[in-house]
């Protein structure tokens, strides 16, 4: 079995590579804005790509592929908190960073799927919120880049 090192040696070398080009998202860690089952497309990081408050990261931690959203940024290391989650990832220093989420593509039908879920359980402020993020940029809350499967 692979240590954690070479893991990120792994996935650093797919990502750079362009041979992994998207990341599927598979807990609810980021909803509403990323729901299971979404692909995101990545970027490489590099130390040249500007890590700023709100953009969303993919790291290596803990033996597992993380998707969440940056909330504090450090001269050596960001901290990360899923948008959905009630405590942050703590310090992730800046060589766990793999790659910087680019856009991600709607699947329009799972954002039905858990709509009418968050409906049936009445929980009505979470499903309309399930519908209205689904419509915006991953990083910009403001913008309407986006793409349907």
């Amino acid at each position: 079995m692979m240590n954690e090192n070479s893991q990120l040696q792994l996935l650093r070398n797919l990502i750079n590579n362009q041979t992994m080009k998207y990341v599927t998202v598979v807990g609810k860690s980021m909803l509403p804005i990323l729901i299971p089952n979404e692909k995101v497309y990545i970027s490489p990081y590099n130390i040249n790509i500007d890590l700023s408050i709100g953009k969303i990261i993919i790291f290596f931690k803990d033996n597992k592929l993380i998707i969440h959203r940056i909330i504090k940024v450090g001269k050596e290391y960001v901290i990360t908190k899923g948008d959905n989650s009630p405590c942050d990832d703590g310090i992730i220093f800046k060589n766990m960073i793999l790659a910087v989420a680019d856009y991600r593509k709607v699947n329009l039908i799972d954002r039905l799927n858990l709509f009418i879920y968050y409906l049936k359980k009445h929980k009505l402020k979470k499903a309309f919120s399930i519908i209205t993020y689904g419509k915006y940029n991953i990083c910009d809350r403001h913008s309407c880049n986006w793409k349907r499967d």
